[in-house]
């Protein structure tokens, strides 16, 4: 992050700004950067599916005053494995060409630099578009444990799980993989149960699953397999997406806060701004039966769903909660909570 191995150069810029610019706003030692707001990305929507592998990105610098640009797409923060590039302070748009078509998470990092010589930056999380009905397939380690979902409808006839990943693993089940679904109806709090290669998937549920052939698999969908159809139209009911949603009941056991194994039933990232809880029965003190639906903190709060997920990177459960993405073939943990049974709750996932 250097020029010359002593002086930093825009990339150290940034890193010193973005690691110490909280504790010097909150000390007062220097001003925000002006202006009616933060500058933010306006094209295309955040958390919207770009749209192919050439995007046009628009921003906007809301009234504050910016002597340069630095725009970075990439995989992750920071990441300009797409593109990285110092750009003029008159510029509000630059096309980005190379950008994947699988269905995976890409962020816009728009860094700006005031007069003062100090650079500020945000995140901006978009989904690629899958190129292909069910995008690009599921990696499964060795000798891990993996939560995943479907993100496609199986055709007829082959919803097994023999039927759809018995061609990805070589070796039998039971001696070289094996799957659990959860059912929250099992013992006292519920339990974990072997889907054995007979056990049909679900949309919307997730699934532990492991493999000990010696070296990774890909796991991917039957030939034929489409998107799970949209079960609510745009606007309807709550639906935040753009082009409908699917809705899944939450299982529940009465008055009982209830484990539910849940997953993303989409071929891409599935944001959880997109989300809603939808109940047949009024709820308190949001009530969650009328259109607009309810927000997971909102759902939280009327006892109907915890407000956060938790999904599984390999080591550890991660939190996820507004604002974040579940990916495509990831499943989460989540809890229905006292009132889901007798208000009817159930989760929209917007797309």
């Amino acid at each position: 992050m250097t020029y010359d191995g002593v002086h930093p150069n825009r990339a150290g810029e940034v890193h010193m700004a973005d690691r110490f610019i909280a504790e010097l706003l909150a000390a007062g030692l220097c001003a925000p950067a002006g202006g009616t707001g933060d500058p933010s990305v306006t094209i295309p929507a955040v958390g919207s599916t770009l749209a192919g592998s050439t995007q046009t990105f628009g921003w906007s610098n809301n009234s504050t005053s910016v002597i340069d640009w630095f725009l970075e797409v990439g995989t992750a923060a920071n990441s300009s494995a797409y593109f990285g590039g110092r750009l003029a302070a008159s510029l509000r748009s630059f096309q980005v060409n190379g950008l994947p078509t699988d269905g995976s998470q890409v962020i816009a990092r728009l860094s700006w630099k005031i007069p003062s010589g100090m650079w500020f930056g945000k995140n901006f999380t978009f989904a690629s578009p899958v190129n292909g009905s069910c995008g690009s397939g599921f990696t499964l380690p060795n000798d891990q444990w993996r939560l995943i979902s479907l993100p496609c409808k199986p055709p007829g006839g082959q919803t097994t799980v023999s039927a759809i990943f018995g061609d990805d693993i070589s070796g039998a089940y039971d001696s070289s993989w094996k799957m659990f679904g959860y059912d929250p109806q099992l013992a006292t709090n519920g339990d974990y149960a072997d889907m054995t290669v007979n056990g049909v998937m679900e949309i919307g549920k997730s699934y532990w699953i492991k493999q000990v052939t010696g070296s990774s698999v890909t796991l991917d969908m039957p030939s034929g397999s489409v998107p799970w159809p949209l079960t609510v139209s745009a606007g309807q009911q709550g639906c935040q997406g753009d082009l409908g949603c699917i809705s899944l009941e939450l299982e529940n056991r009465g008055s009982t806060p209830t484990f539910n194994m849940l997953g993303n039933p989409f071929p891409g990232f599935s944001a959880l701004n997109n989300w809603r809880v939808r109940s047949t029965q009024p709820s308190s003190p949001t009530n969650c039966s009328l259109t607009p639906g309810c927000t997971l903190t909102e759902a939280n709060a009327s006892d109907l769903m915890f407000n956060k997920v938790f999904t599984f990177d390999g080591t550890s459960y991660v939190e996820a909660s507004s604002g974040e993405y579940i990916p495509s073939w990831n499943g989460y943990w989540t809890v229905a909570l006292t009132q889901a049974g007798s208000a009817g709750a159930s989760v929209l996932y917007g797309k």
